[in-house]
Parts: C-alpha cells; structure tokens; sequence
C-alpha cells in the first residue's frame, strides 16, 4: 500500500461565491490512499475516479479526526460510498477534519485518477 500524492490546485473562482479546493492523485493501485486532504471550513464535496478499475476494482472514500484512523462515508442514499465504475459521487456531509480516497480492491491493471472537490456554499 502506498499514499498518492495529492496535486492541490489553486481555488476556482468560476464556480460561485463559496471557496473551494480541488485535488487530484494520479496513478492508484490496489491497496493505495490519497493523502489526507484537510476538509475544515468546507460544507460538501464530490470525487471522480477515472481509469481503469480491473477485476472488482472499489474506491472507498473515508474521513478522519486525526489523520491516521481513517473510517468509511455515506453517500446521498445513507449507504457506504464505494465507487466501481469511472465517474462522479457527491459527498453530501464532510465528516471528519480529513478525506482521503482509498483504493480497496482491484487487481494488476488498477490504475485510477482520484480527485476530490471540496467546496464551501455560497455565503451571501
């Protein structure tokens, strides 16, 4: 298992008046995480996973309070968000002070792209 560097790109300010924060990790395998991205001061968030997911391949997206002990998020329907196929979850509640995309299952062709979008609601 390995820890995929997250790439965090500069807010977008065309995305509305909240502020938001985008990270990418590239190149995950069976068994690997992002690093721990910070959620304190976001409302919400959403994660798209492209690649190539191989045999039963899941990414599993956690929260944590302390970095270390990290523990799986609900979706919108209130069931454990465990992405199997290239596209976009939201993640309606942002547990925890972090995030991370795990990769749980998969096998030697795994590749996948994790990024994850936080962002604030508007303020005013």
């Amino acid at each position: 298992m390995a820890t995929a560097i997250v790439t965090i790109t500069a807010p977008d300010t065309h995305i509305g008046s909240g502020r938001t924060l985008l990270g990418v990790a590239a190149s995950m395998v069976n068994g690997d995480n992002t690093a721990s991205v910070p959620t304190l001061g976001f409302d919400e968030g959403s994660i798209v996973v492209t690649g190539t997911f191989g045999a039963a391949g899941n990414v599993a997206v956690e929260a944590s309070y302390d970095g270390t002990n990290f523990f799986a998020l609900s979706g919108v329907a209130g069931t454990v968000i465990a992405i199997t196929a290239a596209g976009l979850t939201a993640i309606p509640f942002l547990g925890g002070r972090f995030i991370r995309a795990h990769v749980t299952a998969g096998d030697g062709t795994t590749a996948l792209i994790a990024s994850l979008l936080l962002r604030t609601r508007s303020r005013g």
